[in-house]
């Protein structure tokens, strides 16, 4: 009876393994089609720097802060709560 019990310890303990490495894989899965995505919209992206002035204006206005010579940037500061 005691080596029945082992035995059934054993098959449940294997097939509970089969479960989380299907779940670990299917995680990993996603994780990778994410990141697939995430890189095809980053190469799209250094695309459109390489080809687009605009994009790189856009980029350069609004992410460093840059402006044109004859331009004067306004920055307007909430007031502070008393």
């Amino acid at each position: 009876m005691k080596a029945f019990t082992s035995i059934l310890m054993a098959v449940l303990f294997l097939g509970g393994c089969d479960n989380i490495a299907n779940s670990t894989k299917n995680d990993l899965i996603e994780t990778i089609e994410k990141l697939k995505s995430e890189n095809q919209q980053l190469e799209e992206e250094v695309e459109r720097l390489k080809t687009d002035p605009k994009e790189i204006e856009k980029v350069a206005r609004e992410e460093l802060g840059m402006i044109k010579p004859d331009e004067h940037k306004v920055i307007i500061q909430p007031k502070k709560k008393p």
